[in-house]
């Protein structure tokens, strides 16, 4: 017995949308991240984390956006056969 998995352009068109919001509320808190403070004897460490937030957030975001051109591309090539289709979400997959 087996079953075949059917999944909708309609859901992967959503699907990349949403990892593009995520891409684009990780670059805002990364982009509004302060870069001067007054800390007094933290200040050093507290600017070394929000740095390193900071980093984390851009890469983040640009893993977002990669998942979301896949996604998008499944969409737009239109794949039809189901060696196409494992491999596109094989490619996801590793990415997430």
């Amino acid at each position: 017995m087996s079953t075949d998995l059917r999944i909708t352009f309609d859901l992967l068109s959503n699907m990349a949308t949403k990892y593009g919001y995520i891409a684009e509320d990780a670059q805002t808190c990364c982009d509004g991240a302060p870069t001067e403070l007054d800390g007094g004897i933290a200040q050093a460490l507290i600017l070394d984390l929000i740095g390193s937030q900071s980093t984390d957030l851009g890469l983040f975001a640009a893993r977002a956006r990669r998942i979301e051109d896949n996604l998008r591309a499944l969409v737009v090539a239109q794949l039809e056969t189901e060696e196409d289709v494992a491999g596109a979400f094989e490619t996801l997959k590793q990415e997430l």
